[in-house]
């Protein structure tokens, strides 16, 4: 078989490749190659959500928005238990568990989302009373039956 002369895929100095399928030019190079793939595997949630150049806002997912939105609607996103539904919501879309794993993970945020919303009251779309056309008054209706004034 011929020998190739190609770039190693760590360093990128050439070398003479004695397989079709080599990608390192030694064992140092594959080494370390490997433990920058174990250490991009392990990166937590705020390390492995990449922002698209020039993008002002972090890129958000369908669980993500959900739940986001949740817990935005009832105003407890600042909790600790919204803030670990976020985590389980961003864990869930990158889709890197699958299995029994994505279940457990599924199980996870129902029930800390529970927690986050436990004692507050949702309206749903049949118990919105009637808008008055005027959106500076239906804000202020809309406040005033948040905080419980009305």
């Amino acid at each position: 078989m011929p020998l190739s002369q190609r770039p190693c895929d760590q360093c990128g100095t050439t070398y003479t490749a004695t397989r079709s399928t080599s990608r390192y030019c030694g064992a140092a190079c594959r080494s370390a190659a490997a433990r920058e793939r174990r250490a991009a595997a392990s990166a937590g949630p705020e390390q492995a959500v990449v922002e698209p150049a020039g993008a002002d806002e972090p890129r958000r997912t369908a669980v993500e928005q959900m739940v986001r939105k949740q817990l935005d609607d009832a105003h407890r996103t600042d909790t600790v238990d919204g803030q670990s539904a976020l985590a389980l919501a961003i864990r869930i879309d990158e889709r890197q568990d699958s299995g029994s794993g994505l279940a457990s993970l599924v199980n996870a945020l129902r029930a800390t989302l529970s927690l986050a919303l436990t004692g507050v009251a949702l309206p749903t779309e049949d118990e919105q009373p009637p808008a008055t056309g005027d959106p500076i008054i239906d804000l202020q209706e809309r406040r005033e039956r948040r905080r419980g004034t009305s």
